[in-house]
C-alpha cells in the first residue's frame, strides 16, 4: 500500500511561507520594500514584543486599489513584472508576488489603503485561507499593513523566535540600511510605545549619517564616489580609528538593494585590512550600482543575497577603491601645512612606572577617587640593586632555578636554567598579573570622573542595550547619560582603567550581543572581558624596554598568579625550549 500523498495545498502553502518568512524582522523586509517601491516619502513602523505580537507599517506611497487588495495577498500575483525577461531590466525590490501571501499564511494580516484621488480608501482581512471582502473605510492616501500573532497556528516555527530583545534587534538591524539608501524618506520606528528612532527626510547621505550614526561618526566619514566601467561605487567609509568588533557596522546595497553578502562586506574589510588590527571590523556604507542583466537577485528566498555575473571584478573593484580612500586621505593628513621644526625630546622613559603616571596626577587633582594603593595596577615596583636583581634565582613551579639573562627584541624576557631556555611575553605576563588584580578587587572598582566627559556615539540599538543592562554598566564603574538620539555621554570611568571609554562600552555591548548564556552567567562573562580589556590596555607593551631589576619583578609576580601560562584572553605566556633539543641542534647529542 503506497504511503505517498498530497498535502492540503493550504498546508503546503504554509510550509513554503517559511522559507520567505522565517521571523517577524522578514516579514518587515518584505513590507518596507514595498512602501520604497510605492513612491512613499514617510514610513512609519509600530512593533510589540519585537514583532511576535504585533508588527505594523504605514507608508505615504501611491496606495492600492480597492479591486486589487484580494490580489495583493494571493499568490503569485505582482504589479512589478510581467514575465521572466523583466527580470533582466528590473528596478524594483519585489517581483516574485509570494510577500503578502506568505505573510496572511502565518499571522493575522490586515491592510487599509487609499489612492490618490479616491473620497475614502478600503481595507481586507487574511488569515491562512480565509480572505475577508473588501470593505471602503476611511484612510489616508497611502497603505497600513498590520501584521498579528505571527506563527500562532504554527507552534513549531514560534518555538524558533528569539527572546523579544533579539527580534527587536533584528528589526533595527534591518531598518538601519534601508533608512541610510533612502535619505528623501523619513523614518520612524516605535517600540512598545517608546520611540527607538526618528529619522526625518534630508537631501544627502551625510545628513542621513549624522541622523543614523551621530553626528560625531559623520565627521570621520570619507565620501567615496568612483565609477569603474559600468560599476558605480559610492557611500561613505568612517575613519578607522572608529571601528566595531562585528561586521554589522557594514552596510552594502546593489542597486538600492540591502544584501548580506559575505564577499562583498570581506571585499571592504580587505580594503581596512592595513588600519585594522586583526578581529576589529570597519564602519561603512557601501552603494554599487551594476547593469541589472549583470546579477541575480532570485538566488535567495528572501533576497538577501545576490549573484554577479564577474564576482571578482567587483570584488577588486571595491576592494581597491576603499584601500585607495583611506590611503589618500591619511596622506591629505600627514602633509604639513607649515614647516616642521624638530625638537629633541625632553622626556625619559621609565619603563612600566610610567602607567601609574596619569593616575598619580589625577589623584592629586581629585584625592577622593583614589584608591590608597593604586600605584599596584599600573606599575611594578622596582627591586633594589641591578646586579642583585640579575643573579637572583626565580622559583619556577615544576622546574629548576632560573636566572634572567635580558630582553630580547625589547618583548621577551629570557631566562636560563640548567635544563634549558625560557622566553616569557612581557606583554602577555602584565596582562595576567593586572587581569588577577582587577578581578580579585573588582569591588573596589571606583569611578573616577572624567575631566572632560566622552561622548559616545552609538546606534539606537546599542543605546538600548545600555540602558536594558545598566546595573552592569554601573558595577565597572561607567557613568552614562543621554545626550542625544543616538549619543551618550560618559562621566566616569574606572580609576584604574586608561583609554577611551567608548572602547571599554563597545567591548561590553559586544558581550551583549554575542554571549548566550543564562543570566547569573551573564554578568561573570562580562566582567571577564571589561577586566581583561583593561588589563590589555594598562600593561606594558610588547618594544617597551625594561630595566632588570623591572624584568625579574614581572617574573616573580606572574608566577604567583594561578593560570600563569596564559593571558587573559587565552595567548600563551611562555615558551621554553630543553637544553637537550639545543644540543642536538648544534650535534652535541
Amino acid at each position: 500500500m503506497g504511503i505517498i500523498k498530497k498535502l492540503h495545498p493550504h498546508e503546503a502553502h504554509k510550509i513554503a511561507a517559511g522559507e520567505v518568512i522565517e521571523r517577524p524582522v522578514h516579514a518587515l523586509k518584505e513590507l518596507i520594500e514595498n512602501s520604497i517601491d510605492a513612491k512613499t516619502d514617510r514610513i512609519d513602523i509600530v512593533a510589540e514584543e519585537g514583532g511576535k505580537s504585533l508588527l505594523s507599517i504605514t507608508d505615504t506611497g501611491c496606495g492600492i486599489a480597492p479591486e486589487d487588495l484580494p490580489l495583493a495577498i494571493a499568490r503569485h500575483a505582482t504589479s512589478k513584472i510581467c514575465s521572466i525577461d523583466d527580470l533582466a531590466a528590473l528596478h524594483t525590490h519585489g517581483f516574485r508576488g509570494e510577500a503578502l501571501a506568505s505573510i496572511a499564511a502565518v499571522s493575522k494580516l490586515t491592510i487599509i489603503s487609499r489612492q490618490q484621488g479616491n473620497p475614502e480608501g478600503a481595507t481586507i482581512h487574511a488569515h491562512g485561507e480565509s480572505i475577508s471582502e473588501t470593505t471602503p473605510c476611511a484612510a489616508p492616501v497611502g497603505t497600513t499593513i498590520r501584521v498579528e500573532h505571527i506563527f500562532e497556528q504554527i507552534p513549531v516555527r514560534r518555538a524558533f523566535l528569539k527572546s523579544t530583545e533579539s527580534e527587536l534587534r533584528l528589526l533595527t538591524q534591518l531598518i538601519i540600511p534601508y533608512a541610510l539608501l533612502h535619505p528623501t524618506i523619513s523614518f520612524s520606528f516605535i517600540h512598545q510605545g517608546r520611540t527607538i528612532f526618528e529619522y526625518p527626510r534630508v537631501t544627502d547621505l551625510k545628513e542621513r549619517y549624522a541622523q543614523v550614526m551621530g553626528s560625531g561618526l559623520a565627521q570621520a566619514g570619507i565620501a567615496l564616489e568612483r565609477t569603474i566601467g559600468d560599476i558605480a561605487i559610492s557611500g561613505y567609509c568612517i575613519r578607522p580609528i572608529h571601528h566595531r568588533r562585528d561586521r554589522n557596522s557594514i552596510i552594502v546595497a546593489v542597486n538600492n538593494r540591502p544584501v548580506k553578502s559575505s564577499r562583498l562586506i570581506g571585499a571592504i574589510t580587505r580594503g581596512y585590512a592595513q588600519h585594522l588590527e586583526q578581529g576589529s571590523f570597519p564602519i561603512a556604507c557601501i552603494h554599487l550600482q551594476v547593469p541589472p542583466h549583470t546579477i541575480d537577485v532570485n538566488v535567495h528566498p528572501r533576497k538577501e543575497d545576490i549573484l554577479f555575473l564577474d564576482p571578482r571584478a567587483i570584488e577588486e573593484s571595491i576592494m581597491y577603491t576603499v584601500r585607495n580612500l583611506l590611503a589618500a586621505e591619511r596622506t591629505a593628513e600627514a602633509r604639513p601645512t607649515a614647516p616642521l621644526h624638530y625638537q629633541e625630546p625632553s622626556m625619559s622613559y621609565d619603563g612600566l612606572n610610567r602607567a601609574a603616571e596619569p593616575l598619580r596626577a589625577y589623584s592629586q587633582a581629585h584625592p577622593a577617587f583614589m584608591p590608597k594603593d593604586v600605584q599596584e595596577y599600573g606599575s611594578i615596583p622596582e627591586v633594589s640593586g641591578v646586579e642583585e636583581a640579575s643573579q637572583t634565582k626565580i622559583m619556577l613551579p615544576d622546574a629548576p632555578d632560573y636566572r634572567i639573562i635580558g630582553q630580547y627584541a625589547t618583548t621577551y624576557i629570557m631566562l636560563e636554567g640548567r635544563d634549558g631556555l625560557m622566553l616569557i611575553d612581557q606583554h602577555a605576563a602584565h596582562e595576567r598579573i593586572l587581569y588577577e588584580k582587577f578581578r580579585g578587587r573588582q569591588d573596589e572598582m571606583a569611578p573616577t570622573a572624567l575631566l572632560f566627559p566622552e561622548q559616545l556615539p552609538l546606534s539606537p540599538h546599542e543605546i538600548a542595550l545600555v540602558w536594558s543592562y545598566q546595573d552592569i554598566f554601573e558595577q565597572v564603574s561607567i557613568i552614562l547619560d543621554q545626550m542625544g538620539p543616538q549619543t551618550l555621554i560618559a562621566r566616569t570611568t574606572p580609576v584604574m582603567y586608561k583609554g577611551r571609554v567608548q572602547d571599554l562600552v563597545l567591548e561590553l555591548l559586544d558581550g551583549l550581543k554575542t554571549e548566550r548564556t543564562v543570566p547569573q552567567q551573564l554578568k561573570e562573562q562580562l566582567l571577564h572581558r571589561v577586566c581583561a580589556m583593561m588589563a590589555c590596555k594598562a600593561a606594558v607593551k610588547a618594544g617597551d624596554p625594561l630595566s632588570l631589576s623591572e624584568m625579574h619583578t614581572l617574573v616573580e609576580k606572574l608566577y604567583k598568579t594561578e593560570n600563569f601560562e596564559t593571558c587573559p584572553h587565552g595567548r600563551p605566556t611562555q615558551w621554553g625550549m630543553q637544553l637537550a633539543d639545543i644540543e642536538r641542534a648544534f650535534k652535541r647529542r
